[in-house]
């Protein structure tokens, strides 16, 4: 679910959109800006959309005694009662034409294939197996046999898959007890003991979860101890999909040596078990890990210091044995504008390497240097670099990499700005360890999933180049100019074996309080580096929004494209959409409108499509609305062989839509 997703790296929370980003309909995140070495501990959490759960409504309470002293007693209560059944219900989700058949088109839930689905293309039915058909490696992917316009509105209409280890009708109950103990100023105790009930078929589930932490210091030391012992079978108000668990402890310590110089100590030792759905049911894996990191710091001046980090990792994952160490050293520099950090790494790892007769340990030696420098002497200019190189030794291979990065900004005025990158990465010739898990498990972490863990190693070369240059110009108040050009090679093993470059510019302009315009062309070129042939795409797009007078408004958009090049004879393609609108506001939740809309398609499967529609619009809250229509829709197909897909229909359709940002805003 949107908003739900937490991603660690080495335990350090990433911030989405600066750090990555996510794609939500198949599953994949995407890091930005870095690279990600091969040992590093990946951590993902999330929440399902759990559309086939049953929705409650909660309520809950809390109390808090001072019963002496320095001493806190509290008790909270929190309970779901269901508001509904488990019955399962369907969802519909709606596509564009992707183009050829071999593009997949991604649900966003697993369907059940032993109930109805629906498959609609431009309201046609369409038959599995002989219209479409899917993957049958991933029941959330299909493909259709032939080719699908981008004028084409797709819809499957599906049962989702009830979320793996959600039980009965939603209703459950958590009460805890925790108390508090302040002996002093510098230290604190906390203990805390929670029950959970669950109502399943088979009658109610129970858990009980214990957990303590002590908290103390002494001079200049810090210490924390935290101790959790969490069932799988407590389940939390908020989640009973996750079959959550932990058991053991960590411990921290910092100390201030004086004279700028910082020392601490960390680590930890969990056990857990994941449920893992097989075609054999339910089977728990068990698995434990333990870590131990120290880390050095020294500042002798705010321009200076200096760092080192250690650190030791063993787990055991369902019988696979997995260990490594970590060392960091560096040092920082700060002078009149300029940062400039230079840090050398090592890693060694061992895992399980997995082969036909089972798995054989392997081990990998990873080490490599960093130089970053960024250049700020003003507001107006940022220079960043950065060097790496790394070279890599396993299983008697040895390979090397480096990553080389440069950015400059520059703010030529108040409405004029510039920003260039260029980016040059080899990973050499080992680009991740197969079968290396390196932690992340427990409640806090992936454990609870039930997702797969290890797998067999993905070796091969990988190589990125790219050149980004964007310039923003706001000539006045009421315009803005942006001009891009992007150049991106990518080859290796694992990849397109591809160029493309692009440009493109994109104006906006707001002549008035009531009116808006928008303009976007961009041109691609796309060439494979080992295979002959090279696509070209141009694609224009122009909207326009104002507000006639009083309660009208009027709203048009307009949609070009055009893709050919040389070796696809026979596929180059033209589009056109264009879609108006003038609608009548009767209040400020209600209003009515006609749309005319109409798109071609010439070239490859030629297609002519225009529908009108009448609509009445009302807001039942911010961001959600109810549309009723009437549509009349014309479809000719102008191919010979497919002539027979040519329709005319009419029809009275009713929407429910969600403006999410406008809810969130």
């Amino acid at each position: 679910m949107d908003g739900s997703l937490r991603v660690r790296v080495d335990g350090v929370d990433q911030v989405l959109g600066t750090d990555y980003v996510a794609n939500y309909e198949i599953g994949t995140i995407t890091f930005l800006n870095r690279v990600i070495p091969p040992t590093s501990v990946i951590t993902v959490t999330y929440e399902s959309r759990g559309l086939n759960n049953a929705a409650g409504e909660i309520y809950g309470g809390s109390v808090v005694w001072q019963a002496a002293r320095g001493l806190e007693v509290g008790l909270t209560r929190i309970e779901q009662k269901s508001v509904g059944t488990t019955g399962l219900s369907q969802t519909t989700e709606e596509f564009e034409g992707f183009g050829p058949p071999d593009v997949p088109y991604f649900l966003l839930q697993p369907p059940m294939r032993d109930r109805p689905i629906i498959v609609t293309v431009d309201n046609v039915p369409q038959v599995e197996g002989v219209d479409y058909y899917f993957d049958p490696e991933n029941e959330q992917v299909f493909y259709f046999r032939r080719f699908m316009p981008r004028t084409s509105i797709i819809r499957v209409t599906y049962t989702p898959k009830p979320s793996p280890g959600s039980f009965g009708n939603g209703g459950r109950v958590v009460q805890g007890f925790d108390v508090t103990w302040r002996p002093s100023e510098k230290t604190r105790l906390d203990v805390n003991l929670a029950e959970s009930r669950l109502q399943t078929p088979l009658g109610t589930e129970r858990g009980l979860a214990k957990s303590a932490s002590v908290s103390t210091e002494w001079g200049r030391m810090n210490a924390r101890l935290n101790w959790s012992d969490i069932p799988s079978n407590f389940i939390s108000v908020e989640s009973t999909g996750f079959r959550r668990n932990q058991t053991g402890g960590d411990l921290s310590l910092e100390y201030d040596a004086g004279n700028n110089l910082r020392l601490s100590f960390s680590g930890s030792k969990y056990k857990i078990s994941t449920p893992t759905y097989t075609s054999e049911g339910l089977q728990a894996v068990r698995g434990e890990t333990s870590d131990m990191r120290l880390r050095a710091s020294y500042q002798p001046s705010e321009r200076l210091r200096y760092f080192v980090e250690g650190g030791t990792f063993s787990g055991n994952y369902d019988g696979r044995p997995n260990s490594s160490t970590n060392l960091v050293a560096g040092v920082e520099t700060r002078s009149r504008g300029f940062t400039t950090s230079i840090e050398a790494t090592h890693q060694q790892v061992r895992s399980p390497k997995f082969t036909q007769e089972g798995f054989e340990m392997t081990s990998a030696n990873v080490t490599g240097v960093r130089l970053s420098n960024s250049y700020k002497p003003n507001d107006r200019l940022q220079l960043t670099s950065r060097i790496g190189y790394n070279t890599v030794t396993a299983d008697g291979k040895e390979s090397a990499g480096r990553d080389l990065s440069f950015s400059a900004a520059y703010q030529f005025s108040d409405r004029l700005r510039s920003e260039l990158s260029w980016i040059d990465s080899t990973s050499g010739a080992i680009t991740a360890l197969g079968g290396f898990f390196g932690g992340g498990i427990g409640y806090n972490g992936n454990g609870f999933s039930g997702g797969t863990f290890g797998g067999s190693a993905n070796l091969g070369s990988a190589r990125a180049r790219v050149l980004q240059l964007r310039t923003d110009y706001l000539p006045n108040d009421a315009l803005s100019v942006g001009v891009r050009f992007a150049s991106t090679l990518s080859e290796g093993s694992n990849r397109t074996n591809s160029r493309q470059d692009s440009i493109g510019v994109t104006a906006n302009w707001t002549p008035s309080p009531n009116t808006s315009v928008y303009a976007d062309v961009s041109k691609a070129n796309v060439s494979f580096l080992n295979a002959p042939g090279s696509s070209e795409t141009t694609v224009l797009t122009f909207g326009a929004n104002t507000r006639l007078w009083g309660r009208w408004d009027a709203s048009f958009a307009y949609t070009g494209s055009n893709f050919g090049g040389t070796g696809i004879s026979g596929f180059a393609q033209n589009t056109s959409w264009m879609d108006a609108q003038i609608g009548y506001r009767l209040d400020p939740r209600q209003r009515m409108f006609l749309r005319y809309s109409s798109g071609n398609v010439s070239g490859y499967l030629p297609d002519r499509v225009s529908e009108f529609a009448l609509a009445y619009q009302y807001e039942v809250w911010r961001g959600v609305h109810l549309t009723a229509s009437y549509k009349l829709r014309d479809r000719k197909n102008l191919s010979v062989e497919h002539a027979s897909n040519s329709y005319r229909s009419s029809g009275f359709d009713l929407e429910l839509t969600f403006d999410f940002a406008s809810i969130r805003n």
